[in-house]
C-alpha cells in the first residue's frame, strides 16, 4: 500500500481518480490487523483530501466458513474496510441485471439500485456497452448473496412504466399531459410511457367538450363520447 501511495504522489496534480483493483493484490486484506488496516486507510484518506481526488478500492466478498447472515461481515475477513469507507457498495448479479447496494456511508446507507448493461454504439460507429440505471430496487443484496439471487429479477424500465400506468389509471381516465407529467416525476421517460401504453393496450381518446387527449385502461369508462 505504501508503494501505491508513493506512486500516486508521483502522478500529475490533475489526476482525479485512483482505482485499486483488487485490494488483495497490494495488501493481505484478510489477515492484516484492524489497526493496521485503519492506518492504511487513513493514509489513503489523507492523500485523497490533499490532492482532491477519489480513491476507489475494489474488494471482494468471501462467504466460506461464515457464521453471520450478513455477507458484508466477510469483506476478506475485515469489516473495517467497509466501516472506514466514506461510501461502500456491494455489487451482485441479479436475474438479467445487477443490484448495487450502498452498505455504508457517512451520510446515508441502505440505498439499493438496479441497472442493466446494454449494447451501445458510439458516434464513430464503435460497438460497446453502457450501464443503464433503471431505478430503486426492492431487493436486498444480503438475500441475493445468501443464495436467493436466482429468484430475484431486475425490473426493466418498460415493466416499471407498465406498473405505473396500470396504477395511475386504475381510478379512471387521465389527461395524457398529466400522465406524462406524473410519469416524469416517477422517473419514466415519455418514450417509455408510450411503449408501456401500447403494451398494456391503453386507449387514447379525445375528451368530450374540449377535445383534449386522455388515456384510460382497456374497457374502462371514459368521458369521451
Amino acid at each position: 500500500m505504501d508503494q501505491i501511495i508513493a506512486d500516486v504522489e508521483r502522478r500529475p496534480p490533475d489526476v482525479r481518480l485512483v482505482i485499486i483493483d483488487p485490494l488483495k493484490a497490494f495488501v493481505d486484506a484478510a489477515r492484516i490487523s484492524d489497526s493496521k488496516a485503519r492506518q492504511l486507510l487513513r493514509k489513503l484518506e489523507k492523500l485523497a483530501r490533499e490532492r482532491n481526488l477519489a480513491i476507489v478500492v475494489m474488494h471482494h466478498v468471501t462467504l466460506r466458513g461464515r457464521k453471520s447472515d450478513d455477507p458484508t461481515d466477510f469483506i476478506q475477513g475485515k469489516r473495517v474496510w467497509i466501516e472506514a469507507a466514506l461510501c461502500a457498495c456491494v455489487l451482485c448479479p441479479l436475474g438479467d441485471g445487477y443490484i448495487l447496494q450502498n452498505v455504508a456511508s457517512n451520510k446515508q446507507s441502505g440505498q439499493r439500485f438496479e441497472y442493466q448493461i446494454v449494447p451501445h454504439r458510439l458516434n464513430d460507429g464503435t460497438e460497446t456497452e453502457r450501464i443503464d440505471m433503471i431505478g430503486d430496487s426492492n431487493h436486498d443484496i444480503v438475500d441475493a448473496l445468501n443464495g436467493r439471487a436466482r429468484d430475484m429479477f431486475v425490473t426493466s424500465k418498460l415493466q416499471r412504466a407498465r406498473e405505473f400506468l396500470l396504477c395511475y389509471l386504475k381510478d379512471g381516465p387521465r389527461l395524457r399531459n398529466d400522465v406524462y407529467a406524473a410519469g416524469m416525476l416517477a422517473g419514466h421517460s415519455e418514450i417509455t410511457l408510450k411503449r408501456a401504453k401500447q403494451d398494456c393496450g391503453i386507449e387514447d381518446r379525445k375528451r368530450h367538450g374540449d377535445g383534449m387527449s386522455e388515456w384510460s385502461l382497456p374497457g374502462s369508462s371514459s368521458s369521451s363520447t
